[in-house]
C-alpha cells in the first residue's frame, strides 16, 4: 500500500503552522486580536485555512487562503489599498510589549516539495551522500525564476525550497498532530546556478544537481534567524515601509525583458503591485510570506 502523502497536504500543514507563529496577548500597537503588521495572535483567536487544490488554483489566483477573524480589511486600510481576493498578509514576527517603532519588511518565497526517500544510490549520488537521503525534482523555469527573484530583491527577500525530513502519510499525520511539521522541514536555498534537475538532502547536507552545487538547508530556528539578519531598511511609518517593500518586490518579479510601452510596477497603483506579485506567486506555485520584522 502506498503511504506517500500529496505535496498539497504537506504544504497546507506547513502553512497552517506558519500562521501560528504569532505571539500571545493583544497587539501593543493597534489592539487587534490578530495583527499582520506585528504578527500578533491573541489567545483564543481563530484561524481558518482553505486550500482549493490544483484544479482551481489557476482560476482563483491563490493556492491557500487564511482568514483570521476578518482583520485583513483593516490591514489593507493602513496602506491605502483594498486587499485583492485571496490575499493574505502572513507575518512571521511579533513586536514585544513596549516596542513602538515600525517594523522592517521582508518577503519569504517558498516552493514546497514532496521528496522521494532514496535508499539505493546510483551514479553521482553514490559520492554525494554516505547513506539514504531525500530527493525532489526541480522545474527548470521555476528554478530560474526563484534565482532571478532572490538576486533582484535587494537583500529583502529569501527564496527557498521546503521539503520535509519524512516521506510517509503516517509521518505527516504524526507531525501534524503535534505541530512539528515545520520543525521537521528542511528549508533549502535555491542556489545560484540555473539548470538543476533535482534537490537532495540528508540530515547534514543539501545539494542541487545535475552538476552538484552545495547549498544551505536550514531548520526553522535558523530560517527565522536568517530573516532577522537581512539588512532591511527602517521606516517611521508602517504604511510607508510596507508600500516601499511591495514596490521593490513587484519590480523584482517583473519579467526580465519589459516592454518599453508597458508601465513599470512602480508607476502603477499599490493594488497593481500586489496583484503582480500574486500573479508571480500563482505562476510559480509559491507561498509568499510577508514578514514584519521587529527591531
Amino acid at each position: 500500500m502506498n503511504d506517500r502523502f500529496e505535496e498539497k497536504s504537506f504544504e497546507t500543514a506547513a502553512n497552517y503552522e506558519f500562521a501560528q507563529l504569532g505571539g500571545a496577548g493583544g497587539c501593543p500597537a493597534c489592539g487587534l486580536r490578530y495583527c499582520a503588521f506585528c504578527g500578533w495572535l491573541s489567545a483564543g483567536a481563530t484561524i481558518d485555512i482553505w486550500s482549493p487544490g490544483q484544479v482551481l488554483e489557476g482560476a482563483l489566483g491563490f493556492d491557500v487562503l487564511v482568514d483570521v477573524q476578518g482583520d485583513a480589511s483593516r490591514i489593507g486600510a493602513l496602506i491605502g489599498a483594498a486587499i485583492p481576493p485571496g490575499m493574505y498578509w502572513q507575518p512571521m514576527y511579533g513586536h514585544h510589549p513596549g516596542v513602538t517603532s515600525a517594523p522592517s519588511w521582508a518577503s519569504l518565497f517558498i516552493q514546497y516539495k514532496r521528496p522521494d526517500w532514496v535508499t539505493r544510490r546510483r551514479g553521482k549520488f553514490l559520492k554525494l551522500f554516505p547513506g539514504p537521503f531525500h530527493r525532489f525534482a526541480l522545474d527548470a523555469n521555476q528554478h530560474a525564476a526563484l534565482i532571478r527573484l532572490r538576486s533582484a530583491a535587494a537583500g529583502q527577500a529569501l527564496a527557498l525550497y521546503a521539503s520535509p525530513r519524512f516521506h510517509t502519510n503516517t509521518d505527516l499525520a504524526f507531525h501534524r498532530s503535534r505541530r512539528l511539521v515545520l520543525e521537521r522541514t528542511a528549508f533549502i536555498d535555491v542556489g545560484t546556478t540555473p539548470g538543476h534537475q533535482h534537490g537532495a538532502y540528508d540530515e547534514s547536507i543539501a545539494r542541487l544537481c545535475s552538476e552538484p552545487e552545495e547549498v544551505s538547508a536550514l531548520g526553522l530556528p535558523a530560517l527565522l534567524a536568517a530573516v532577522r539578519r537581512l539588512d532591511l531598511p527602517t521606516w517611521d511609518s508602517v504604511g510607508d515601509g510596507l508600500r516601499a517593500h511591495l514596490e521593490m518586490i513587484a519590480l523584482a518579479v517583473e519579467p526580465p525583458t519589459q516592454d518599453r510601452d508597458t508601465p513599470s510596477s512602480v508607476d502603477r497603483p499599490v493594488e497593481f503591485r500586489i496583484e503582480s506579485i500574486l500573479s508571480f506567486v500563482a505562476q510559480n506555485n509559491l507561498t509568499w510570506l510577508l514578514c514584519a520584522v521587529g527591531r
